[in-house]
């Protein structure tokens, strides 16, 4: 009862440490200072001498004493003998307390509580009679509870173990009740969770906080509490199922963070509840949990419990949608207003908005929906923004659920849905966080930081960690669990100034004396970095209305990183103009131009807001000057400048079609006026809105550059005398869109406007159109440039310029410079083939046509920037074809016109090249005078698809669940019994249900082929009659290799690998071409322009950074954009599931290696390659090319380090315990950094280029003498053993130590976090006869011997592939690996320490995971033995295991072996095929 406030505890005290420790001082001379306790912190927190103390401090500052002029005199104790349990006064102290609902630590004295004289049972039951405790099978009585108090306090002793399941059996009167006993459970919150949320670093604290149904650990179903309130005296959870008795069911507390929690047994899902806390200042407060995930209905208040909603599915397709790139169309709806039941004027609820509102949006052409605000808010007035559960969506319009499947629903109609988020400030509703425990928890202290004068609310303390991590967490929550697609995040600006609407010293300066809340803005950057890391895709609008820097710029730079920000100044400025009399606007004309000052500052969003229809503002309609006629016109002129001008754009509901009056929260939308008795007005504005909406998502000009200078050109800026603008939109490919407003009734003819490009413009909108009850003045459908000048460009329009109105003018890109290739298409009725060539140093290009005899037809082609095209009306598909390019030859050029070249983007080839001794040297001599055209491939025009692909869908599989086959098309079912001859070794062969039925009982999820593009074989391999048997000499990269079978062929095999659910991954080649170094052919990209497609240097010559001859140069755009057109077609045409980039390093040069390269960053927000696997190979030979780790996010990486550090620690001498360790946890030392996921590691022991498994451990040296080039080439480095025999042997111990290590490393591979990856023929013992780089053996050596069998081996894989499924499934592969769910200890059961990992005499790990899985290894030459982790462990899979008790075990050498902890008893299943 001492009145100390500190009482301090010294680490050491608590540990057996007896010699002077870590006295202050540098370490040289006091080099103790550095040691290191014997115990970690976590450790040390489990201590129970500490739980001790720190309990008696809680309960004793929990106690609210009265001043007293002397000493507290605590009476002595006097024990006294109840029911055989020692009771003191002590104890008559403590049950006072909790009578009187102060005592803080009700765990520490009540439930079950060691004692001398067996375990002690304290429970306190208010109103209760008797209690008996019984068995947990609810029957036998295990001891009679004595009353200690008669208000219903009683105790028991037992001989039983403290962990006794038990249950309570209390008699109220004649009634009687089988009860759990709450204050026998452990907390449920683990020490990382309590640092982690201390820390405010959690990035989902909602999966700790709130309420959660749960089943606790011995099989108890409940639901857990936990709340943050630190200064409380006590917390406790109360509801209909206690009687709102905050007695009942005290909760525990955790001073390391200030959380309290408690789990109570047998509560269901929809009971009420709330926290009563006796606050810092000894008041009870009653509040709603911040973290409840429903809520009830206004006025009530109560929490619910509810579960929480399952995590929606990633969509990947989000980044694109949402892209700046993007076309973005947000209709904003407050849900409760857009349309009401007409029978009682209440709510729809989330099914009938479901079925209305999303159709609606749908055929409107909207993109996106933007819903007001959602969290639950006890005020109907204030639309959502005054929100009080930022975690409970508001149950005015249904369940949780119905919220998922509203937004499910709009998925599905390929809508995508915001969330107005207000994260600024919150309302002072006692029930909520206002002063949450007793001091300003939430909030600041200070009114001139946390009060917000106009509005009535406080503001968040964002300098606060755990404050920053609820409002965080939140974003994730709605992102993640309902799946929104974004949020909007509301009044931004007075979240980052201080002085926002406050007057000179009303405001508190930041600690530099600025006016910016630092502590926002670095909440702002926090949360949106991490809503792109865990969701990428998932957009962070900002309405903020201020001149703050970067608020749409990274945060890498500096940047708030939203997405976009509400452009409010070009809204006010425009909605100014809009007001103003017609024949006043000359006069105000800067009002339309002024924004284009600042466009490209940001990333803008129009926003016509529901800020714009309300408080005495009017609706739109009525802001515009006029009668009837003019209103409407002002309007539909208004909304097509608005579409036209760069931003995306949001409506609020009503405004598509002219609502009348001002918007009312109480009533639906007047619908009425689309009635045909309002005279087609507002329908005409509907339409138009409508028609805008379709016209800008076709038109990728009005979109696509909406963030770059380059997409906006003025074309009238200055004409204010007649209220005249116009400007280009264009989309950086030639196809502009022109839009011209008229903001008078004046009709204008002869209207000129100069354009940057000639041709003929097609009017696409006209808001005077009849059809939107306009005047219907048109200047003509189509209009034909002039070649008159006009505003400073040589070609103009003469056009009629309608009254009041905008109109949008496309240019007719029919037969223009894109799309690349050879486009059959019709133009002015006459059908025929537009061909188009990239090749910016060409001076002339001609396309050359070959008919059936091989005649050969030449048309000269024209130039559009860099690009050559042609159209041909009397070409179709089928039509053979080919280029020649002319240009200078100086700086690297080689053109040479009697070369017939290849289309880069061609999709089909009449055959392949012809070497012939005669005409080889005609391939490279750019002045060869000889004609090539008769041994050149031809391109061949191919139209649209027949192939009839079904109901084919991508199995999407997840990365954890990802088991890779490499396998080549040829090898893997050229000499397979079971498939016929003529498809054996074809796409065909591999699509048999022989080879299915096999890939499937393996467990293979993704079968990644070597490379299936037409390739070519190297000269030198034809002149010693070999062939390019790996396919990396591609030279057609869109054309499936017709060695292997057809274009439907390769398709048929995709469907029946995606029917199987397994995916194909292709191994592309993009870093260099078949064309090799200047002796090789002239094939394509060489002789169309050698300087822009490859890298060369200063002379011209090539930089040969892959070893190949050449190398792409991917840093040009166009080139860049050729590879990702390459990629969307094989997506597009073949349904192709991912890539794996060979010599990846150098698609990244610019020229060094650099991973924000163009075409990384392109490919990352490509939509159509949005949801596709992409692997790395990430090396190549040039300056700093091995670039392991540094990859984005996106792309996962062959790592050669897991496959040289699994060799080297199980065939390899000593050492290399940590090297397992690292590539076991996925080589997150190399990978987790730059928001990179566990799955970046793509985890292999053998690939096509090296030896197989077997090989592995048969051969120490490489034997490639077969490949003619006496043994030089292939790797020397191969961390391999033949085990004392170099080659096969018929020894059989020899034989069996093979198969352990391959098995052994096999296991290694198949259970390490990362994605594993099978090489063909490994499971089957396919040996090479230890040639190393078989690239050029199309022979026996490299296909798979099927009549070869290991099905010792085979079974350990399928064994392995569902083990690893099954710890997927229990959620091992995840995420990263870390202290918490990841343990790694010795032979001896301790914690691995520093001396351990570098103890090189031990070859021996434990692996515990989760508390769930225990792997062991070990690499040693004889047994192991094993002390296992506390726990009841028992074999799962592996070899060699023998288990004298649950916590012990011996394993043969090298040899892995799989545990499972047993839970209430029940053994694991041994996995199939395990030999325990």
């Amino acid at each position: 009862m001492s009145r100390s406030k500190l009482f301090a505890i010294q680490p050491e005290n608590l540990l057996p440490i007896t010699a002077s420790f870590n006295i202050p001082g540098i370490a040289n001379a006091y080099p103790n200072w550095r040691y290191r306790l014997p115990e970690d912190i976590a450790a040390m927190g489990k201590d129970p001498q500490l739980h001790a103390m720190l309990r008696h401090i809680v309960a004793t500052r929990a106690h609210v004493r009265e001043r007293q002029p002397t000493a507290v005199v605590v009476p002595a104790s006097v024990a006294t003998l109840i029911g055989g349990v020692e009771v003191t006064s002590v104890d008559k102290y403590l049950i006072d307390q909790l009578f009187a609902g102060t005592f803080a630590d009700p765990f520490s004295y009540l439930g079950p509580h060691e004692s001398g004289s067996g375990v002690i049972i304290r429970v306190l039951l208010p109103g209760a009679d008797a209690v008996r405790v019984l068995a947990k099978d609810g029957k036998k009585p295990l001891a009679e509870m004595s009353v200690l108090d008669e208000r219903g306090f009683f105790i028991a002793t037992l001989n039983a173990d403290p962990r006794l399941h038990y249950l309570l059996e209390v008699q109220y009167g004649a009634d009687k009740y089988i009860i759990e006993d709450t204050y026998r459970f452990t907390s449920t919150l683990q020490d990382f969770d309590n640092w982690l949320l201390a820390e405010g670093t959690h990035l989902r604290p909602y999966e700790k906080f709130g309420a959660h149904l749960m089943q606790h650990g011995d099989g108890v179903s409940g639901v857990n509490f936990s709340v943050w309130a630190p200064n409380a005296r006590r917390v406790s959870v109360v509801g209909d199922f206690n009687f709102w008795d905050g007695r009942r069911h005290v909760m525990r507390f955790h001073p390391q963070s200030g959380i309290w929690d408690i789990f109570v047994p047998n509560l269901e899902e929809g009971a009420l509840y709330k926290y009563e806390i006796l606050d810092a200042n000894g008041n009870i407060r009653l509040k709603s949990d911040p973290y409840a995930f429903a809520a009830q209905m206004r006025p009530e208040t109560a929490s619910k419990v509810v579960r929480l909603p399952e995590k929606q599915p990633y969509n990947p397709e989000r980044i694109a949608a949402n892209g700046i790139d993007a076309p973005i169309s947000i209709y904003e709806v407050h849900l409760g207003s857009w349309r009401r039941n007409p029978e009682n004027n209440y709510w729809l609820d989330y099914e009938q908005l479901g079925d209305e509102l999303i159709s609606y949006v749908k055929e409107m052409g909207f993109t996106h929906i933007e819903l007001l605000p959602l969290s639950e808010f006890p005020f109907d007035g204030s639309w959502g923004y005054q929100p009080l559960g930022l975690y409970a969506p508001t149950s005015r319009y249904g369940s949780p659920q119905a919220l998922c499947d509203f937004i499910r629903k709009a998925h599905q109609a390929g809508i995508y849905v915001l969330l107005d988020w207000v994260v600024g400030h919150f309302p002072t509703d006692e029930y909520g966080l206002v002063r949450f425990d007793g001091t300003p928890l939430y909030e600041h202290a200070d009114p001139r930081e946390g009060y917000h004068q106009d509005w009535n609310t406080l503001i968040y303390n964002f300098g606060r960690h755990e404050v920053r991590n609820f409002l965080t967490g939140n974003a994730l929550y709605w992102v993640e669990h309902y799946g929104v697609d974004g949020l909007r995040v509301d009044a931004v600006a007075s979240m980052i100034y201080r002085d926002y609407s406050r007057k000179e010293g009303e405001w508190v300066p930041n600690q530099y004396g600025g006016r910016e809340n630092l502590e926002a803005i670095n909440f702002l950057q926090r949360t949106n970095a991490i809503l792109q890391n865990e969701q990428r895709g998932a957009v962070a609008i900002a309405e903020e209305s201020t001149a703050f820097t970067g608020v749409s710029h990274p945060t890498e730079i500096g940047g708030l990183g939203f997405q976009f920000k509400w452009n409010m100044g070009w809204m006010n400025d425009t909605l100014r103009y809009m007001r103003e009399e017609p024949v006043h606007r000359k006069y105000h004309h800067n009002l339309l131009t002024f924004g284009m000052i600042y466009q490209y500052s940001e990333h803008f969003v129009l926003p016509i807001s529901h800020d714009e229809v309300v408080h005495g503002k009017g609706s739109l309609l009525s802001k515009m000057p006029g009668d009837c006629w003019q209103k409407f016109a002002n309007l539909r002129a208004y909304y097509g400048y608005m579409w036209g001008y760069p931003g995306k754009k949001l409506l609020f509901m009503g405004c598509e079609f002219a609502q009348g009056r001002e918007w009312n929260y109480e009533e639906s939308l007047d619908w009425h006026l689309l009635d045909p008795e309002y005279g087609g007005w507002h329908e005409g504005v509907q339409k138009w809105v409508r028609d805008l909406n379709h016209a800008y998502r076709d038109h990728p000009a009005l979109w696509k550059q909406d963030c770059q200078p380059e997409g906006f050109e003025w074309l009238v800026v200055d004409d204010a005398e007649q209220s005249v603008v116009a400007f280009a939109r264009h989309d950086g490919k030639g196809n502009p869109v022109i839009i011209i407003s008229n903001f008078t009734p004046v009709p204008r003819e002869n209207y000129r406007i100069g354009v940057s490009q000639a041709g003929t413009y097609h009017e696409i909108l006209n808001s005077d159109d009849a059809q939107y009850n306009g005047s219907g003045m048109s200047g003509g459908k189509t209009v034909h440039t002039e070649s008159v000048g006009s505003h400073g460009k040589a070609q103009s329009l003469n056009l009629t310029l309608p009254p009041l109105a905008t109109i949008y003018l496309a240019l007719d890109t029919s037969g223009g410079p894109y799309p690349l290739g050879s486009t059959p298409m019709t133009i002015a009725n006459h059908q025929g083939v537009n061909y188009a060539l990239m090749s910016r140093h060409a001076t002339a290009v001609t396309l050359c046509l070959f008919d059936d005899d091989g005649e050969e037809r030449r048309v000269r082609a024209h130039k559009s920037g860099d690009i050559w095209h042609v159209f041909v009306a009397d070409s179709g598909v089928g039509q053979h074809y080919g280029w020649r390019v002319d240009g200078e030859n100086h700086g690297g050029g080689r053109f040479n016109p009697r070369k017939l070249l290849l289309d880069p983007y061609a999709k089909a080839i009449d055959r392949l090249p012809q070497y012939r001794d005669a005409d080889e040297l005609a391939y490279y001599h750019h002045d060869d005078p000889r004609d090539n055209a008769a041994v050149a491939p031809k391109s061949i025009v191919v139209g649209a698809s027949r192939f009839d692909w079904e109901d084919d869908a991508p199995p999407r599989t997840p990365w954890k669940n990802t088991i890779i086959y490499e396998a080549h098309v040829k090898g893997f079912s050229r000499q397979n019994p079971a498939i016929p001859r003529d498809i054996a070794g074809t796409f065909a062969g591999m699509a048999h249900p022989a080879s299915i039925e096999y890939l499937k009982s393996l467990g293979i999820t993704a079968i990644e082929l070597l490379p299936v593009s037409q390739h070519l074989d190297e000269i030198h391999l034809q002149q010693r009659g070999m062939s390019n048997y790996w396919g990396y000499n591609v030279y057609a990269h869109n054309i499936p290799d017709k060695r292997y079978g057809s274009a439907d062929d390769l398709k048929q095999l995709v469907k029946t690998l995606h029917r199987a659910g397994i995916e194909i991954i292709l191994d592309v080649v993009y870093n260099h071409s078949a064309e090799q170094d200047i002796y090789g052919p002239t094939l394509c990209q060489r002789g169309i322009d050698n300087q822009h497609y490859y890298w060369l240097n200063d002379h011209g010559d090539y930089i040969n950074h892959t070893g190949c001859g050449n190398a792409v140069n991917l840093a040009h755009p166009e080139v860049m954009q050729w590879v990702l057109d390459s990629l969307r077609y094989w997506v597009r045409e073949y349904h192709i599931d991912g890539f794996r980039f060979d010599l990846c390093t150098t698609l990244g040069r610019t020229p060094t290696f650099d991973a924000c390269a163009g075409f990384f960053t392109a490919i990352q927000q490509d939509p159509e390659l949005a949801g596709i696997k992409m692997i790395a190979e990430p090396w190549d030979i040039g300056p700093e090319g091995y670039n392991l780790g540094q990859y984005p996010a996106r792309f996962s990486e062959w790592n050669g380090r897991f496959r040289d550090d699994m060799r080297g620690f199980w065939l390899w001498e000593n050492g290399w315990l940590g090297a397992l360790a690292q590539r076991i946890s996925g080589s997150d030392d190399i990978f987790r950094h730059d928001w990179r996921e566990a799955h970046s590691s793509i985890n292999y022991l053998t690939a096509h280029d090296g030896f197989t498994l077997h090989d592995l451990v048969t051969y120490s040296y490489k034997h490639n003498e077969a490949n003619g080039e006496a043994n030089r080439d292939g790797d020397n480095h191969n961390y391999s053993w033949n085990h004392g025999v170099e080659g096969e042997s018929d020894d059989p111990a020899i034989q069996t130590e093979r198969l352990r290590s391959r098995k052994a490393m096999l296991a290694s591979l198949l259970l390490a976090q990362g994605v594993p990856m099978l090489l063909s023929g490994d499971e089957r013992g396919h040996s090479q006869h230890g040639n190393n780089n078989s690239y050029c053996q199309d022979n026996p050596t490299t296909w798979l011997d099927w009549q070869q069998a290991e099905p010792e081996l085979e079974s350990h894989i399928r064994a392995l592939i569902a083990l690893r499924q099954q710890m997927a499934a229990d959620g091992i592969y995840d995420d990263w690996w870390h202290s918490d769910n990841a343990r790694w200890y010795n032979a001896h059961g301790e914690a691995m320490c520093d001396a351990d990992w570098h103890n090189e005499a031990s070859k021996a790990l434990v692996l515990e995971l989760q508390d769930k899985y225990l792997i062991l290894f070990n690499a040693n030459r004889g047994e192991q033995h094993y002390i296992l982790p506390a726990g009841d462990w028992q074999p799962l899979l592996g070899d060699g295991l023998k288990q004298p008790n649950p916590r012990e075990a011996n394993l043969a050498h090298m040899s892995v072996s799989v545990l499972q902890k047993t839970q209430n008893g029940t053994k694991p299943n041994t996995m199939t095929g395990a030999h325990p």
